[in-house]
């Protein structure tokens, strides 16, 4: 991990602080337009970059698709003005993935990927200690972002983080490690919790596989970790009192079909969808 810093160039340090500044600023026009000049200069060093080899992935082409019917969604919309606001940035997201797939697609470029990605969820971390009271009991990231948001950036940088510990164990990545895991749980993002639960036993497992093994023994270490997640999020009163009632509530929902008013107004939410989509799914 160490040595990937060393090989940081321009290209890096132009897509580093687009994503510090997604990560750490609120939500604003001006900021956002600022980062999104970032993103556009990421692209166009890409493009030249990798002029003679810029290829186009057939997961692009699927991405090309879901924007598509993005954009006919507009036709369909209760509030057509939203629906602009909401899809005008799909042009350049799609530029981005398009440029992000070819830059990233070496491994070298793919770990530094996620150093930087560590990197900015980290600065998140300080911004987010700065300006909100963390120890205060209440839910932290509606400063920067929709909490599920936030906690869904400190999920993936988690994982990231298990990825470079499963190459050798050092006490500083354990150190960033939970730090990130107590942001996350500060968020009181259900979502998020389930995504770094599930993404981090998947890849304990295919690391396992692909370095030749017992599965078992990743199965095993894999329900370890699940389980100091459980212990923590339910037995650590202040994690406890932030996440760990909220995640009861979806518990309760799927043992007795009665949750919280959360969790019961987003199954109404998804069989509203359901049923519409069953009606027009075009």
């Amino acid at each position: 991990m160490e040595s990937l810093i060393s090989k940081i160039n321009i290209i890096d340090l132009v897509f580093f602080t687009m994503l510090a500044m997604l990560f750490t600023v609120p939500e604003h026009p001006i900021l956002y337009m600022v980062a999104n000049i970032f993103a556009m200069l990421f692209c166009f060093l890409v493009l030249l970059d990798r002029r003679e080899n810029f290829r186009i992935y057939g997961i692009s082409i699927i991405y090309a698709v879901f924007s598509f019917l993005c954009f006919m969604s507009y036709f369909y919309s209760i509030n057509s003005e939203e629906s602009i606001i909401r899809i005008k940035s799909i042009p350049l997201l799609f530029i981005l993935f398009c440029a992000g797939l070819n830059y990233f697609s070496k491994e070298d470029n793919l770990q530094k990927f996620m150093v930087m990605y560590v990197g900015a969820a980290i600065l998140s971390c300080v911004y987010l200690f700065f300006t909100e009271n963390v120890f205060s009991g209440n839910v932290i990231g509606w400063v920067i972002s929709n909490t599920n948001i936030v906690g869904t950036r400190f999920a993936f940088a988690i994982v990231f983080m298990l990825y470079f510990l499963l190459q050798k164990v050092k006490w500083w990545k354990l150190l960033i490690s939970a730090v990130l895991m107590v942001f996350l749980f500060l968020t009181a993002s259900r979502s998020s919790v389930f995504i770094m639960a599930i993404s981090s036993a998947i890849l304990i497992i295919v690391s396992f596989r692909q370095k030749g093994k017992p599965v078992l023994l990743a199965l095993i270490i894999a329900g370890i970790l699940l389980a100091i997640f459980a212990y923590l999020i339910f037995h650590v009163d202040f994690i406890y009192n932030i996440i760990g009632v909220r995640m009861e509530g979806v518990l309760s929902l799927v043992q007795n079909g009665e949750g919280d008013s959360s969790s019961e107004k987003r199954l109404a939410l998804i069989h509203y969808g359901w049923e519409s989509f069953k009606e027009h799914p075009f």
